[in-house]
């Protein structure tokens, strides 16, 4: 073992072996250590113990050979310049260099590729490449540096990563801390009420109103609907008091064409209308004969039935929780 100092007069060079198993193919390529630790930290564990070079380890890495020369050359751009010139994302390039920067733990590379995907989203979906590759946590932060104007526009015929995008973007709702310019409302407080059967939260049910004899009045005269939440059913535990995040899987239900209904309540305000074609639920009869506990996740999946795709389980959630009202 060779001691690694803070300053490295002569630097230790480490060769990596690249095995391209597509191609049937194997190359040597030779990286100095310190540029192999900090850029690719994912080696770090692998090359040093107790502060000292394993010089005897020998590094095999699975990978298209170009791709990893495309990584090097990053790696190494404080070195060498003129070489990292030829480093130039592509449609064709991207996905293999997420992926692969991704692995070896190359932040700031990995957030160069995500920047890219996202501004360049429509034609690497439009090309012959699968997106398989993506995990999941590529694809959350995808979802998260999609906007949904952009996320809209996008055309993804063979649906290769589209509903996975707008499926993370619902688990965002859910999230307490959640908000943003587009949606400022979450659905962390997500409920049904038990005397009415509208899906509300905490800031719409003061709004919506309930049954005509469930309402209060405000010392300053205002009409305020009181709403009785069902408690939640098997262990989730979302309410109007207790926060939580959501998750259920996309690929288990079966695709329907059912057309949800929609329908328009007044409410007791002053000149005031709510368009509620969403909290309504299509209840066609009492609730406390159909309904005794709520949960968020089978409410998503009668959504999900209903529409066949996440997209619109998307909007009528967003339209749910952000409830517009009219003067």
């Amino acid at each position: 073992m060779c001691p690694v100092n803070g300053i490295i007069n002569e630097p230790v060079i480490v060769t990596v072996k690249v095995c391209d198993q597509a191609k049937g193919v194997e190359k040597d390529f030779r990286c100095e250590l310190e540029v192999l630790m900090i850029e690719m930290p994912y080696f770090k564990d692998f090359l040093i113990k107790d502060g000292q070079f394993i010089s005897e380890v020998e590094i095999l890495v699975h990978c298209d050979l170009k791709i990893f020369e495309w990584l090097l050359l990053y790696a190494r751009k404080h070195i060498d310049p003129d070489a990292y010139k030829e480093c130039v994302l592509s449609t064709s390039n991207v996905l293999a260099l997420l992926v692969s920067s991704n692995f070896l733990k190359m932040e700031h590379l990995t957030s160069e590729c995500l920047e890219y995907f996202c501004k360049h989203a429509g034609d690497i979906i439009a090309s012959p490449f699968s997106l398989d590759c993506l995990g999941d946590s590529l694809v959350e932060r995808i979802a998260l540096g999609l906007k949904l104007e952009e996320l809209d526009k996008i055309k993804d015929k063979k649906d290769k990563i589209k509903s996975k995008i707008f499926f993370k973007k619902i688990e965002h709702l859910f999230d307490p801390e959640y908000t943003s310019s587009y949606c400022p409302n979450n659905a962390a407080y997500l409920f049904r009420c038990q005397k009415c059967g509208k899906v509300l939260t905490r800031n719409i049910s003061v709004i919506v109103p309930c049954l005509p004899n469930r309402f209060i009045i405000s010392r300053r005269g205002d009409v305020i609907p009181v709403h009785d939440p069902m408690e939640p059913s098997g262990k989730e535990l979302i309410s109007t008091d207790e926060p939580s995040h959501q998750c259920i899987e996309a690929n288990d239900y079966s695709k329907h064409s059912h057309t949800p209904t929609s329908s328009i309540t007044f409410s007791n305000l002053h000149c005031r209308s709510i368009v509620t074609s969403n909290i309504n639920g299509q209840i066609t009869m009492p609730v406390s004969q159909k309904l005794t506990s709520f949960s968020c996740t089978e409410l998503l999946i009668q959504w999900f039935m209903e529409s066949g795709n996440w997209r619109d389980v998307f909007w009528k959630l967003w339209a749910t929780i952000n409830l517009q009202v009219s003067q």
